[in-house]
């Protein structure tokens, strides 16, 4: 009795077929965690920019040009972030010894999620990022 050979020409095929859109929205997956990650640092760093601003040249003292002068030098360090989806507060406080002063920045950003499938997971179709940093005015 002879034996035929068993064609397997469309395994590679099928296979493939399967694993493809895994592998494509793990990638997309990765793509979109890196990006909010990203946006998250430069959050961060902006922050962190305004407020030693804030405390080195204590603009506290000129109450109504500080909201003004925070908002032009925050939006001139955003790279990967747009400004209109951007909230700014500023605020300075006095410690109990009334010698210390120390400058508050808190930014909160709505970025808006790429990737339907993380929009899944959260409900939403936007992540809000915050960061807030506190520093000695000098």
């Amino acid at each position: 009795m002879r034996r035929f050979k068993r064609n397997e020409s469309g395994q590679s095929l099928v296979e493939m077929a399967l694993v493809l859109p895994i592998l494509l929205m793990l990638l997309l997956g990765i793509i979109e965690c890196g990006r909010i990650f990203g946006s998250y640092m430069e959050l961060q760093s902006t922050a962190r920019d305004a407020v030693r601003y804030a405390a080195v040249h204590n603009i506290a003292e000129e109450e109504d040009q500080a909201p003004a002068i925070l908002t032009s030098l925050i939006e001139g360090r955003l790279v990967l972030l747009d400004p209109n989806n951007l909230r700014i507060e500023f605020e300075q406080e006095e410690s109990n010894n009334q010698k210390d002063k120390w400058a508050t920045v808190s930014l909160e950003y709505d970025l808006d999620i790429i990737y339907p499938f993380i929009g899944l997971i959260t409900d939403n179709t936007i992540l809000v990022l915050n960061s807030e940093m506190v520093m000695r005015v000098e």
